[in-house]
Protein backbone atom coordinates (compact mmCIF):
# COMPACT_ATOMS: atom_id res chain seq x y z
CA UNK A 1 0.00 0.00 0.00
CA UNK A 2 2.92 2.31 1.08
CA UNK A 3 4.52 1.52 -2.36
CA UNK A 4 1.06 2.62 -4.45
CA UNK A 5 1.12 5.72 -2.33
CA UNK A 6 4.67 6.85 -3.15
CA UNK A 7 4.36 5.97 -6.77
CA UNK A 8 0.54 7.89 -7.10
CA UNK A 9 2.71 11.15 -5.02
CA UNK A 10 5.39 10.69 -8.03
CA UNK A 11 2.90 10.56 -10.69
CA UNK A 12 1.01 13.32 -9.54
CA UNK A 13 4.08 15.55 -8.93
CA UNK A 14 5.02 14.76 -12.49
CA UNK A 15 1.78 15.69 -13.65
CA UNK A 16 1.69 19.41 -11.41
CA UNK A 17 4.87 20.33 -12.80
CA UNK A 18 4.39 19.56 -16.48
CA UNK A 19 1.19 21.67 -16.12
CA UNK A 20 3.30 24.68 -15.00
CA UNK A 21 5.18 24.06 -18.07
CA UNK A 22 2.53 23.82 -20.20
CA UNK A 23 0.72 26.98 -18.58
CA UNK A 24 3.67 28.74 -19.28
CA UNK A 25 3.99 27.48 -22.78
CA UNK A 26 0.29 28.40 -23.50
CA UNK A 27 0.91 32.11 -21.92
CA UNK A 28 4.28 32.43 -24.26
CA UNK A 29 1.87 31.40 -27.11
CA UNK A 30 -0.06 34.06 -26.17
CA UNK A 31 2.41 36.79 -25.88
CA UNK A 32 4.34 35.82 -29.14
CA UNK A 33 0.51 36.52 -30.96
CA UNK A 34 0.69 40.06 -29.84
CA UNK A 35 1.02 42.09 -32.89
CA UNK A 36 2.39 39.12 -34.88
CA UNK A 37 0.87 40.79 -37.69
CA UNK A 38 3.15 43.25 -38.15
CA UNK A 39 4.35 43.67 -40.96
CA UNK A 40 1.22 42.54 -42.41
CA UNK A 41 4.03 41.74 -46.16
CA UNK A 42 6.13 38.99 -45.55
CA UNK A 43 9.85 39.88 -44.60
CA UNK A 44 13.16 38.56 -44.07
CA UNK A 45 13.38 34.91 -44.94
CA UNK A 46 9.51 34.48 -45.38
CA UNK A 47 9.76 35.24 -48.93
CA UNK A 48 11.47 31.82 -49.78
CA UNK A 49 9.45 29.66 -46.44
CA UNK A 50 5.99 31.16 -47.47
CA UNK A 51 6.30 30.65 -50.95
CA UNK A 52 7.44 26.55 -50.55
CA UNK A 53 4.66 25.91 -48.27
CA UNK A 54 1.87 27.39 -50.98
CA UNK A 55 3.47 24.92 -53.33
CA UNK A 56 3.17 21.73 -51.32
CA UNK A 57 -0.61 23.06 -50.99
CA UNK A 58 -1.13 22.74 -54.43
CA UNK A 59 1.63 20.43 -55.00
CA UNK A 60 2.69 22.00 -58.33
CA UNK A 61 6.63 22.18 -57.90
CA UNK A 62 9.03 21.97 -54.93
CA UNK A 63 10.50 25.43 -54.08
CA UNK A 64 13.63 25.68 -51.49
CA UNK A 65 14.83 22.38 -51.51
CA UNK A 66 17.99 22.81 -49.72
CA UNK A 67 16.15 21.92 -46.51
CA UNK A 68 13.79 18.89 -45.64
CA UNK A 69 9.86 19.58 -45.82
CA UNK A 70 8.36 19.31 -42.88
CA UNK A 71 8.61 23.23 -41.70
CA UNK A 72 7.33 24.00 -44.65
CA UNK A 73 4.25 21.47 -43.97
CA UNK A 74 3.77 22.99 -41.09
CA UNK A 75 3.61 26.27 -42.17
CA UNK A 76 1.45 25.43 -45.22
CA UNK A 77 -1.16 23.49 -42.72
CA UNK A 78 -1.18 27.10 -40.83
CA UNK A 79 -1.68 28.52 -44.68
CA UNK A 80 -4.61 26.24 -44.79
CA UNK A 81 -6.18 27.11 -41.47
CA UNK A 82 -5.63 30.45 -40.61
CA UNK A 83 -5.69 31.94 -45.08
CA UNK A 84 -2.65 33.00 -46.78
CA UNK A 85 -1.87 35.66 -44.80
CA UNK A 86 0.24 37.20 -41.54
CA UNK A 87 -1.73 35.22 -39.05
CA UNK A 88 -1.45 31.84 -41.63
CA UNK A 89 2.03 32.25 -41.90
CA UNK A 90 3.20 32.59 -38.32
CA UNK A 91 0.92 31.47 -36.55
CA UNK A 92 2.27 28.07 -35.80
CA UNK A 93 5.62 29.73 -35.44
CA UNK A 94 4.19 31.03 -32.02
CA UNK A 95 2.66 27.64 -31.59
CA UNK A 96 5.74 25.73 -31.82
CA UNK A 97 7.52 28.73 -30.11
CA UNK A 98 5.46 27.83 -26.76
CA UNK A 99 6.22 23.88 -27.73
CA UNK A 100 9.90 25.26 -27.72
CA UNK A 101 9.17 26.70 -24.57
CA UNK A 102 7.86 23.80 -23.10
CA UNK A 103 9.96 21.15 -23.87
CA UNK A 104 12.95 23.58 -22.82
CA UNK A 105 11.24 23.83 -19.10
CA UNK A 106 10.51 19.95 -19.26
CA UNK A 107 14.02 19.16 -20.04
CA UNK A 108 15.73 21.38 -17.02
CA UNK A 109 13.27 19.62 -14.75
CA UNK A 110 14.45 16.14 -15.60
CA UNK A 111 17.93 17.31 -15.43
CA UNK A 112 17.85 18.30 -12.02
CA UNK A 113 14.45 18.87 -10.03
CA UNK A 114 14.31 21.74 -9.71
CA UNK A 115 11.24 24.12 -9.85
CA UNK A 116 13.18 27.39 -9.25
CA UNK A 117 15.71 26.25 -12.31
CA UNK A 118 12.60 26.16 -14.51
CA UNK A 119 11.57 29.62 -13.40
CA UNK A 120 15.22 30.81 -14.38
CA UNK A 121 15.07 29.34 -17.03
CA UNK A 122 11.61 30.41 -18.50
CA UNK A 123 12.62 34.01 -17.63
CA UNK A 124 15.74 34.20 -19.52
CA UNK A 125 14.27 32.28 -22.79
CA UNK A 126 11.65 34.76 -23.15
CA UNK A 127 13.95 38.16 -22.55
CA UNK A 128 16.63 36.40 -24.59
CA UNK A 129 15.10 37.90 -27.53
CA UNK A 130 16.15 34.99 -30.33
CA UNK A 131 12.95 32.73 -28.87
CA UNK A 132 10.45 35.71 -28.96
CA UNK A 133 11.89 36.71 -32.65
CA UNK A 134 12.00 33.27 -34.10
CA UNK A 135 8.63 32.54 -32.73
CA UNK A 136 6.46 35.85 -34.64
CA UNK A 137 8.08 34.94 -38.00
CA UNK A 138 7.53 31.97 -40.77
CA UNK A 139 11.21 30.29 -40.70
CA UNK A 140 12.06 26.67 -40.44
CA UNK A 141 14.51 27.08 -37.04
CA UNK A 142 11.31 27.63 -34.83
CA UNK A 143 9.56 24.10 -35.98
CA UNK A 144 13.49 22.30 -35.51
CA UNK A 145 13.94 24.05 -31.79
CA UNK A 146 10.73 22.77 -30.81
CA UNK A 147 10.92 18.91 -31.61
CA UNK A 148 14.77 19.14 -30.43
CA UNK A 149 13.55 20.46 -26.98
CA UNK A 150 10.55 17.92 -26.80
CA UNK A 151 13.37 15.30 -27.87
CA UNK A 152 15.62 16.40 -25.29
CA UNK A 153 13.72 16.26 -22.37
CA UNK A 154 12.54 12.50 -23.36
CA UNK A 155 15.67 11.68 -23.51
CA UNK A 156 16.80 12.96 -19.67
CA UNK A 157 13.37 11.31 -18.65
CA UNK A 158 14.57 8.01 -19.93
CA UNK A 159 17.66 7.90 -18.12
CA UNK A 160 15.61 9.26 -14.87
CA UNK A 161 12.81 6.62 -16.01
CA UNK A 162 12.83 3.59 -13.19
CA UNK A 163 11.42 1.38 -15.83
CA UNK A 164 9.38 1.34 -19.21
CA UNK A 165 12.30 3.76 -20.20
CA UNK A 166 12.51 2.31 -23.98
CA UNK A 167 9.21 4.29 -24.33
CA UNK A 168 10.75 7.53 -23.10
CA UNK A 169 13.91 6.68 -25.46
CA UNK A 170 11.30 6.15 -28.29
CA UNK A 171 9.64 9.43 -28.11
CA UNK A 172 12.95 10.64 -27.78
CA UNK A 173 14.19 9.13 -30.79
CA UNK A 174 11.09 10.32 -32.73
CA UNK A 175 11.01 14.01 -31.68
CA UNK A 176 14.66 14.26 -32.73
CA UNK A 177 14.21 12.91 -35.96
CA UNK A 178 11.49 15.00 -36.50
CA UNK A 179 13.63 17.95 -35.54
CA UNK A 180 16.17 16.97 -38.50
CA UNK A 181 13.03 16.85 -40.57
CA UNK A 182 12.81 20.83 -40.60
CA UNK A 183 16.28 21.38 -40.60
CA UNK A 184 19.73 19.69 -40.57
CA UNK A 185 20.81 21.77 -38.32
CA UNK A 186 20.26 19.39 -35.18
CA UNK A 187 21.24 16.74 -36.99
CA UNK A 188 24.64 17.06 -34.30
CA UNK A 189 22.43 16.13 -30.96
CA UNK A 190 20.76 13.17 -32.33
CA UNK A 191 24.15 12.03 -33.57
CA UNK A 192 25.67 13.15 -29.85
CA UNK A 193 22.35 11.43 -28.32
CA UNK A 194 23.27 7.88 -29.56
CA UNK A 195 27.20 8.62 -29.15
CA UNK A 196 26.42 9.27 -25.62
CA UNK A 197 24.58 6.47 -24.96
CA UNK A 198 26.83 4.14 -26.38
CA UNK A 199 29.64 5.86 -24.21
CA UNK A 200 27.74 5.80 -21.10
CA UNK A 201 26.85 1.69 -21.71
CA UNK A 202 30.21 0.88 -22.17
CA UNK A 203 31.50 2.81 -19.38
CA UNK A 204 28.45 1.61 -17.12
CA UNK A 205 29.85 -2.13 -18.16
CA UNK A 206 33.18 -2.12 -17.55
CA UNK A 207 35.53 -4.55 -18.80
CA UNK A 208 32.39 -6.62 -19.74
CA UNK A 209 31.97 -4.45 -22.17
CA UNK A 210 34.98 -6.16 -24.44
CA UNK A 211 31.92 -9.14 -24.61
CA UNK A 212 30.57 -7.76 -28.09
CA UNK A 213 27.40 -9.87 -26.91
CA UNK A 214 27.32 -8.21 -23.45
CA UNK A 215 27.65 -4.59 -24.91
CA UNK A 216 24.71 -5.15 -27.37
CA UNK A 217 22.68 -7.25 -24.96
CA UNK A 218 22.43 -6.01 -21.81
CA UNK A 219 19.84 -4.53 -20.67
CA UNK A 220 20.85 -4.35 -16.75
CA UNK A 221 23.72 -0.95 -17.04
CA UNK A 222 22.83 2.49 -17.44
CA UNK A 223 22.04 4.81 -18.88
CA UNK A 224 18.42 3.71 -19.53
CA UNK A 225 17.85 -0.05 -18.01
CA UNK A 226 16.10 -2.10 -19.37
CA UNK A 227 17.00 -1.43 -23.15
CA UNK A 228 20.00 -3.26 -24.70
CA UNK A 229 22.72 -1.02 -27.06
CA UNK A 230 21.44 -2.89 -30.11
CA UNK A 231 17.62 -2.05 -29.36
CA UNK A 232 18.81 2.08 -28.61
CA UNK A 233 20.19 1.97 -31.89
CA UNK A 234 17.05 1.38 -33.42
CA UNK A 235 15.22 3.88 -31.58
CA UNK A 236 17.66 6.58 -31.75
CA UNK A 237 19.01 5.45 -35.28
CA UNK A 238 16.41 3.46 -36.94
CA UNK A 239 13.21 5.36 -35.56
CA UNK A 240 14.34 8.83 -36.34
CA UNK A 241 15.50 7.81 -39.95
CA UNK A 242 12.69 6.69 -41.31
CA UNK A 243 10.44 9.11 -39.49
CA UNK A 244 12.90 11.44 -41.14
CA UNK A 245 12.15 10.22 -44.70
CA UNK A 246 8.46 9.65 -44.30
CA UNK A 247 8.22 13.39 -43.78
CA UNK A 248 9.44 13.34 -47.65
CA UNK A 249 6.60 11.56 -48.60
CA UNK A 250 4.47 14.46 -50.11
CA UNK A 251 7.22 15.23 -51.81
CA UNK A 252 6.12 12.50 -54.36
CA UNK A 253 2.86 14.47 -55.17
CA UNK A 254 3.89 17.39 -56.99
CA UNK A 255 3.58 17.83 -60.61
CA UNK A 256 6.64 18.82 -61.55
CA UNK A 257 10.06 17.63 -60.13
CA UNK A 258 8.29 14.97 -57.58
CA UNK A 259 10.79 12.98 -55.95
CA UNK A 260 9.30 9.08 -55.59
CA UNK A 261 9.44 7.14 -52.85
CA UNK A 262 12.14 4.83 -53.72
CA UNK A 263 14.30 7.29 -55.05
CA UNK A 264 14.06 9.23 -50.86
CA UNK A 265 17.36 8.30 -49.83
CA UNK A 266 19.51 9.32 -53.25
CA UNK A 267 17.69 12.62 -52.92
CA UNK A 268 19.40 13.74 -49.66
CA UNK A 269 22.49 14.16 -51.81
CA UNK A 270 20.90 16.66 -53.58
CA UNK A 271 19.60 18.30 -50.27
CA UNK A 272 23.60 18.29 -49.50
CA UNK A 273 24.80 20.08 -52.61
CA UNK A 274 22.16 22.55 -52.52
CA UNK A 275 23.61 23.33 -48.71
CA UNK A 276 27.24 22.83 -50.17
CA UNK A 277 26.80 25.07 -53.21
CA UNK A 278 27.38 28.73 -53.79
CA UNK A 279 25.74 31.61 -51.71
CA UNK A 280 26.13 35.46 -52.72
CA UNK A 281 27.54 37.23 -50.17
CA UNK A 282 25.39 38.75 -47.53
CA UNK A 283 25.61 42.20 -45.97
CA UNK A 284 24.50 40.72 -42.42
CA UNK A 285 26.22 37.56 -43.09
CA UNK A 286 28.55 36.63 -40.17
CA UNK A 287 31.03 34.47 -38.59
CA UNK A 288 30.58 31.81 -35.43
CA UNK A 289 32.76 33.50 -33.46
CA UNK A 290 30.83 36.72 -33.79
CA UNK A 291 27.82 34.77 -32.70
CA UNK A 292 29.42 34.12 -29.39
CA UNK A 293 29.92 37.52 -28.66
CA UNK A 294 27.02 38.78 -30.01
CA UNK A 295 28.74 41.27 -32.16
CA UNK A 296 26.89 40.43 -35.63
CA UNK A 297 22.92 40.49 -35.88
CA UNK A 298 20.30 40.40 -38.63
CA UNK A 299 18.09 42.97 -39.46
CA UNK A 300 14.88 41.46 -40.30
CA UNK A 301 13.07 44.51 -41.00
CA UNK A 302 13.16 48.01 -41.08
CA UNK A 303 11.60 49.80 -42.96
CA UNK A 304 8.44 51.63 -43.66
CA UNK A 305 5.07 49.33 -43.09
CA UNK A 306 1.27 49.73 -42.37
CA UNK A 307 2.11 53.96 -42.18
CA UNK A 308 5.07 53.56 -39.52
CA UNK A 309 9.20 52.89 -39.73
CA UNK A 310 9.24 49.50 -37.71
CA UNK A 311 12.03 47.39 -37.18
CA UNK A 312 13.17 43.76 -36.02
CA UNK A 313 16.48 42.99 -34.85
CA UNK A 314 17.74 39.42 -34.48
CA UNK A 315 20.38 40.08 -32.00
CA UNK A 316 20.45 38.45 -28.43
CA UNK A 317 19.87 40.15 -25.20
CA UNK A 318 23.49 41.34 -24.26
CA UNK A 319 23.16 40.70 -20.60
CA UNK A 320 22.16 37.14 -21.01
CA UNK A 321 24.89 36.32 -24.08
CA UNK A 322 27.97 38.25 -22.40
CA UNK A 323 26.79 36.29 -18.81
CA UNK A 324 25.70 33.26 -20.15
CA UNK A 325 29.88 32.96 -21.63
CA UNK A 326 31.30 32.67 -18.12
CA UNK A 327 28.55 30.60 -16.61
CA UNK A 328 29.33 27.80 -19.90
CA UNK A 329 32.82 27.39 -17.82
CA UNK A 330 31.60 28.12 -14.43
CA UNK A 331 28.51 25.31 -14.40
CA UNK A 332 31.24 22.89 -15.79
CA UNK A 333 33.58 23.81 -13.01
CA UNK A 334 30.61 23.22 -11.18
CA UNK A 335 29.52 19.86 -11.87
CA UNK A 336 33.42 18.59 -11.23
CA UNK A 337 33.67 19.65 -8.18
CA UNK A 338 30.21 18.52 -6.60
CA UNK A 339 30.57 15.67 -8.84
CA UNK A 340 26.47 16.01 -10.40
CA UNK A 341 27.45 15.72 -13.67
CA UNK A 342 24.48 17.01 -15.17
CA UNK A 343 25.62 20.68 -14.49
CA UNK A 344 27.98 19.89 -17.42
CA UNK A 345 25.41 18.87 -19.76
CA UNK A 346 24.24 22.63 -20.98
CA UNK A 347 27.53 23.19 -21.64
CA UNK A 348 28.65 20.28 -23.71
CA UNK A 349 24.75 20.64 -25.67
CA UNK A 350 26.17 24.55 -26.69
CA UNK A 351 29.84 22.96 -27.49
CA UNK A 352 27.76 20.54 -29.86
CA UNK A 353 25.76 23.02 -31.58
CA UNK A 354 28.91 25.24 -32.58
CA UNK A 355 31.17 22.51 -33.38
CA UNK A 356 29.42 22.20 -36.71
CA UNK A 357 29.76 25.51 -37.49
CA UNK A 358 33.13 25.66 -36.72
CA UNK A 359 33.56 22.35 -38.66
CA UNK A 360 31.57 22.77 -42.04
CA UNK A 361 32.76 24.71 -44.55
CA UNK A 362 29.62 26.58 -44.92
CA UNK A 363 30.84 29.95 -46.40
CA UNK A 364 27.90 32.23 -45.65
CA UNK A 365 25.90 31.82 -42.26
CA UNK A 366 24.49 34.13 -40.31
CA UNK A 367 23.54 34.50 -36.15
CA UNK A 368 20.47 32.58 -36.04
CA UNK A 369 21.94 29.55 -36.93
CA UNK A 370 23.15 30.26 -32.84
CA UNK A 371 19.50 30.03 -32.15
CA UNK A 372 20.02 26.10 -31.24
CA UNK A 373 23.16 26.71 -28.85
CA UNK A 374 21.51 29.73 -26.89
CA UNK A 375 18.84 27.73 -25.53
CA UNK A 376 21.90 26.02 -24.05
CA UNK A 377 23.67 28.76 -23.00
CA UNK A 378 20.49 30.27 -21.24
CA UNK A 379 20.34 27.04 -19.09
CA UNK A 380 23.76 26.87 -18.01
CA UNK A 381 23.46 30.43 -16.64
CA UNK A 382 20.71 29.96 -14.88
CA UNK A 383 22.35 26.67 -13.31
CA UNK A 384 25.06 29.04 -12.54
CA UNK A 385 23.04 31.31 -10.71
CA UNK A 386 21.13 28.93 -9.07
CA UNK A 387 24.14 27.05 -7.79
CA UNK A 388 26.55 29.36 -7.29
CA UNK A 389 24.56 31.85 -5.46
CA UNK A 390 20.94 30.88 -4.75
CA UNK A 391 21.54 27.90 -2.92
CA UNK A 392 22.94 29.51 -0.62
CA UNK A 393 20.58 32.60 -0.29
CA UNK A 394 22.87 35.03 -1.68
CA UNK A 395 20.29 37.22 -4.11
CA UNK A 396 22.14 40.31 -4.84
CA UNK A 397 23.85 39.08 -7.91
CA UNK A 398 21.36 36.65 -9.47
CA UNK A 399 18.27 39.61 -8.90
CA UNK A 400 20.69 42.08 -10.70
CA UNK A 401 21.50 40.02 -13.78
CA UNK A 402 17.71 39.03 -14.21
CA UNK A 403 16.33 42.48 -13.41
CA UNK A 404 18.84 43.91 -16.14
CA UNK A 405 18.00 41.02 -18.73
CA UNK A 406 14.37 41.58 -18.19
CA UNK A 407 14.82 45.57 -19.00
CA UNK A 408 17.10 44.96 -21.78
CA UNK A 409 14.02 43.44 -23.26
CA UNK A 410 11.46 45.69 -22.06
CA UNK A 411 14.02 48.39 -24.11
CA UNK A 412 14.55 46.84 -26.82
CA UNK A 413 10.84 45.13 -27.16
CA UNK A 414 9.44 47.90 -29.89
CA UNK A 415 12.66 46.73 -32.02
CA UNK A 416 12.14 43.24 -31.61
CA UNK A 417 8.41 43.35 -32.28
CA UNK A 418 8.44 45.36 -35.42
CA UNK A 419 6.18 48.36 -33.01
CA UNK A 420 5.65 51.89 -34.79
CA UNK A 421 9.17 53.85 -34.16
CA UNK A 422 9.35 57.73 -34.21
CA UNK A 423 11.30 57.29 -37.90
CA UNK A 424 14.27 56.60 -39.93
CA UNK A 425 17.45 57.28 -37.42
CA UNK A 426 15.14 55.60 -34.53
CA UNK A 427 17.11 52.40 -34.64
CA UNK A 428 20.15 54.27 -32.95
CA UNK A 429 18.71 53.94 -29.30
CA UNK A 430 19.61 50.84 -29.40
CA UNK A 431 23.10 50.69 -31.23
CA UNK A 432 25.41 49.75 -28.14
CA UNK A 433 28.24 48.56 -30.45
CA UNK A 434 28.60 50.09 -34.44
CA UNK A 435 28.61 46.70 -35.53
CA UNK A 436 25.04 46.62 -34.56
CA UNK A 437 24.29 48.80 -37.16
Amino acid sequence: MAEQMRRWSEWADRLSVQGWAALAGALATCFFLINIQHPSAMFFDEIYYVPAARHFIDFSVPLNDEHPPLAKCIIALGITIFGDNHWGWRDFSAIFGGLALFGALMFVWELYRSGRLMILTGILLIAGHLLFIQSRIAMLDIFMAAFLMLGLWQLAAAVRAQKDGWKRLAWAGAMLGLSVACKWTSAPYLLVAGLSFFVWRAGALGKRAWNPATLLLDRAAAPVRGVSLSEAGLLLGLLPAMLYLATFIPMAFFAEKAVPIQHLIVYQWEIAKHQAGYMAPHPYASHWWQWIIDERPIWYLYEQAEGAIRGVVLLGNPIIMWTGLPALILSVVLGVRTKKWALTVPTALWVTGMAMWVIVPKKVTFYHHYFLPSFFLIIALAVTLEYLWLRDRKYLAPALIMLAAVGVFIDFYPILAALPLDGPQAFNHWMWLDSWR
